[in-house]
């Protein structure tokens, strides 16, 4: 389910206390979640009921989120980092039999937004463009003393 090839962090988060009172574990919680969120819109499946999975949301289970965040990280950790989360506003949960949906919610704010600026085509340069920088070839004698 991994896309978009990266994610944004911001080198404020170094300082917010959802970061700095949280555990290692509780971090490779979070931080597995951002990496596994859709980027796009994905059609999912569960016991034969469909539905589309939006940017920033993940779908699944206590027991492969544990896996996927590393030796050190049981589903008793993860049960608790994703309370923990909710509560701070992080993310918003919806249980089901077979897995949570997880929704971050600014997902939008700091993953995306940028890049709807960034994505804009830069217009070319007419010619004749005065900040151009011409190539100057200039022959340089070396005097030895």
């Amino acid at each position: 389910m991994a896309e978009g090839n990266w994610i944004k962090l911001y080198r404020k988060m170094i300082d917010d206390p959802i970061f700095v009172n949280s555990t290692g574990p509780q971090v490779k919680v979070l931080m597995t979640v951002m990496f596994l969120a859709a980027w796009t819109p994905k059609k999912w499946d569960v016991l034969g009921h469909e539905f589309t999975i939006q940017p920033g949301e993940v779908f699944i289970s206590t027991r492969d989120l544990a896996d996927r965040a590393g030796d050190d990280v049981s589903r008793d950790v993860v049960r608790k980092a994703l309370v923990r989360f909710e509560k701070l506003g992080f993310w918003t949960l919806k249980r089901t039999r077979k897995g949570t949906l997880i929704h971050i919610v600014n997902w939008q704010k700091y993953q995306l937004d940028d890049d709807k600026e960034t994505s804009r085509e830069t217009p070319a340069r007419p010619h004749g463009d005065p900040s151009e920088t011409p190539a100057i070839k200039k022959k340089v004698r070396i005097v030895r003393m």
